[in-house]
């Protein structure tokens, strides 16, 4: 029975089979957090972009004759919802999320009056695939896009 027990033990075939058992399952987790984490980054950058253009159209949306009357440069009314309409064209849904939520704000202080540049925020919630077996299906991405405004003269 010593004799046996011995040639199993020294017995080397199918050691290969251990590992692959093994490491099958890691290359299969790290696969899925890869392919998660692109439709991520992917997801931002297409947002981000969406957030530029609405900054620059934002910075475009000046109320001329205002502007010429007091002689600030002066955001028309409804640059809000003139933003969120610019990045809902302009972002991608191919992730299948949706988008939450487009702020805008001026800097360098925050008034629609005299500012010289154009912050928009927004905030979109994209799905994940294979990050649904630990429990997260869902995860927002939020980017903020910028623009200057120029003079008007």
């Amino acid at each position: 029975m010593n004799k046996y027990i011995k040639k199993i033990i020294k017995n080397e075939k199918g050691s290969y089979v251990i590992i692959l058992g093994i490491m099958i399952p890691i290359f299969l987790l790290i696969t899925a957090l890869a392919v998660d984490m692109s439709i991520l980054f992917n997801a931002r950058v297409e947002l981000l972009k969406a957030s530029d253009i609405a900054a620059i159209e934002v910075s475009k949306y000046l109320d001329l004759e205002q502007t010429q009357i007091t002689g600030d440069t002066v955001v028309k009314e409804g640059y809000a919802s003139y933003a969120a309409k610019w990045v809902l064209k302009n972002f991608v849904n191919r992730f299948g999320g949706e988008l939450k939520e487009v702020s805008v704000r001026f800097g360098p202080i925050n008034s629609p009056v005299n500012p010289s540049i154009v912050y928009v925020k927004s905030n979109a919630t994209i799905p994940l695939y294979f990050a649904k077996f630990a429990g997260i299906s869902i995860t927002d991405v939020v980017v903020e896009g910028s623009a200057r405004i120029r003079e008007v003269k």
